[in-house]
């Protein structure tokens, strides 16, 4: 199986782990707006999602996302008319536009 979370929060690591980076964030759009929530909240991370899925409710699938963790390391942008940012619940941390 293939956990695409996995490989990024490993990838974020080594980045942070190999002290040639002072600033690490993660970026995503859409599907990547999620990977990078995941990412962000797993690794200690940073990180900006627009129109990702949320992980409210799911982040207990995902080992070492926590709640404190999404409500203060993730940001989402969310456009009105984006069903896909809908999905679960909504982090602290967004901007809605219209």
């Amino acid at each position: 199986k293939v956990s695409f979370y996995k490989i990024t929060s490993n990838f974020v690591n080594e980045l942070k782990d190999s002290g040639n980076y002072r600033n690490v964030q993660v970026t995503g759009h859409s599907l990547g707006g999620g990977l990078s929530i995941i990412t962000g909240a797993r690794t200690n991370t940073p990180a900006v999602a627009l129109s990702g899925p949320n992980a409210l409710i799911s982040h207990k699938t995902f080992p070492g996302v926590t709640v404190e963790a999404l409500n203060t390391l993730t940001f989402n942008i969310i456009p009105d008319r984006d069903i896909v940012p809908r999905l679960d619940d909504v982090a602290p941390l967004y901007q809605k536009n219209e």
